[in-house]
């Protein structure tokens, strides 16, 4: 009980400082979350809010470089700078992939490559 009184303390308390967390959502996710809100909470703690909003799941993590099978010099014309998933971050300037984890190299390669529109390294 004394848990449910703290959550409620600390819900207004947040309400009265940055407003409803629903106040500034599109209408059909507002409604969804409110549904959401009214369901038994064991059925809550069944499925979590994002699960319940997405039902179809979010995108997965990230692969491993080891599990893309990832090197940093590609034997072949396969090569990273050639791929569509390879990008360069806007601040660090590194080389990023949107499938697999950590840096990349533009000269590397992995199992995922998907030919891109050019190569953007040169």
């Amino acid at each position: 009980m004394k848990l449910g009184l703290f959550k409620s303390i600390s819900r207004k308390f947040v309400e009265k400082r940055f407003g409803k967390p629903t106040d500034k959502v599109p209408p059909g996710v507002k409604n969804e979350i409110e549904k959401f809100e009214l369901m038994d909470h064991g059925e809550q703690m069944g499925k979590p809010m994002l699960d319940y909003l997405l039902p179809n799941g979010t995108q997965p993590v990230k692969m491993s470089q080891y599990e893309a099978e990832y090197i940093e010099k590609s034997k072949t014309n396969q090569l990273c700078a050639n791929c569509d998933s390879m990008y360069q971050h806007s601040f660090s300037g590194f080389y990023i992939c949107s499938k697999i984890q950590w840096k990349i190299r533009p000269e590397g390669g992995c199992a995922l490559w998907n030919p891109g529109d050019k190569d953007r390294y040169q």
